[in-house]
């Protein structure tokens, strides 16, 4: 009877051993799936970041090669940026700028 206990006792043991390493396994799988995730995320926001601001230099080169052709035209008076415009183009630099700050700290954050 003895060495049946101690049979059902390591039975036992080994059972629990294999269920923890089994939970730890999945903690594992988890913890990957959700980095991947995160990185598949990242991915997709840095790829739609591109093409968005390269939508927008594309709408700006036609608008400037249609102000082109009408100023070849004699239809259009091309003017020198006025203050305005400077400080617009200098507004969408900062704002450039910050954001690639905050995607840095993110990735700061995320290491």
């Amino acid at each position: 009877m003895a060495g049946s206990l101690s049979e059902s006792e390591a039975a036992d043991a080994a059972a629990m051993q294999l269920q923890q390493f089994k939970l730890e396994e999945r903690r594992r799988d988890k913890s990957m799936m959700a980095s991947k995730e995160r990185q598949d995320a990242a991915f997709k926001n840095k790829l739609a970041e591109r093409q968005k601001r390269r939508q927008e230099q594309h709408m700006i080169e036609q608008d400037e090669g249609h102000k082109r052709e009408l100023a070849a035209k004699g239809l259009l008076q091309v003017k020198p940026p006025t203050c305005a415009d400077e400080v617009t183009f200098v507004s969408v630099k900062v704002k450039d700028l910050t954001a690639l700050w905050e995607s840095l700290e993110a990735k700061v954050v995320n290491r």
